[in-house]
């Protein structure tokens, strides 16, 4: 009988330090300010009609003017890479704690991909673009911009 306690006790506990070491996000935690992955550009991320949104709201000296050429709208291709909302639709998923079901528009191919947002942490996340499924894709690691 002792026996039988002790192993319950230490399963309850260890599933219970799992459950606390797990962060747990909310909707608007992703919301602000992010550096992509090669540091070219800042995304701000925003509320929209609640869906989560990306609009790039600096880039670097380099592609500063930079217009986006390739978009398949031509009447669109004059405007200035900066300050295009180029994600949209993203949806808080609670259970598996990540921001899904939106679309990403790549204005160096003029392509549209499905996205999905993960926090690692709150300063650090995956924007995973893809091909009609999440396997077809790639994975960038954002930072926070403080």
């Amino acid at each position: 009988m002792n026996k039988l306690f002790i192993i319950s006790a230490i399963l309850f506990l260890s599933c219970s330090i799992s459950a606390v070491s797990q962060t747990k996000f909310k909707a608007d935690d992703i919301i602000g300010q992010w550096y992509t992955a090669d540091s070219r550009a800042v995304v701000e991320i925003f509320k929209k009609d609640d869906k989560y949104c990306g609009k790039i709201v600096w880039v670097n000296e380099k592609d500063r003017g930079k217009k986006d050429v390739k978009n398949p709208n031509e009447k669109l291709r004059t405007r200035l890479i900066e300050g295009i909302t180029f994600m949209k639709g993203f949806t808080f998923n609670e259970e598996d704690q990540c921001w899904e079901k939106g679309k990403v528009y790549d204005p160096e191919s003029g392509n549209i991909y499905g996205g999905t947002l993960k926090l690692k942490d709150k300063n650090n996340m995956d924007l995973r673009g893809y091909v009609g499924i999440t396997l077809l894709g790639r994975t960038e690691a954002w930072k926070r911009k403080k």
